[in-house]
């Protein structure tokens, strides 16, 4: 997906940036981590479950949710991506 208006943000629920710091020395990711450690976030977004991942279209709306693990990079996943990217 790279130049593509395509992006990734991985959300960490009820922790801070000083306990994920090992965890991403040992797994690099190549997208942003965004830091909800009160819970809020994860509160307001309704997420009972994890890993929960969203896609979002480009106005904002949410169109797809997914509750578990994902391999993302399977032809469904990404013809899924593709059909929101062409919209």
């Amino acid at each position: 997906m790279a130049g593509r208006p395509f992006v990734i943000l991985g959300v960490d629920s009820s922790e801070g940036p000083e306990d994920l710091g090992g965890f991403l020395d040992r797994v690099k990711v190549n997208f942003t981590i965004l830091f909800d450690p009160d819970g809020s976030t994860t509160k307001r977004w309704k997420i009972y479950g994890l890993p929960t991942s969203f896609l979002i279209d480009k106005s904002g709306k949410i169109r797809y949710v997914l509750t578990g693990t994902k391999e993302w990079d399977e032809k469904e996943s990404v013809s899924l991506v593709e059909s929101m990217l062409q919209q």
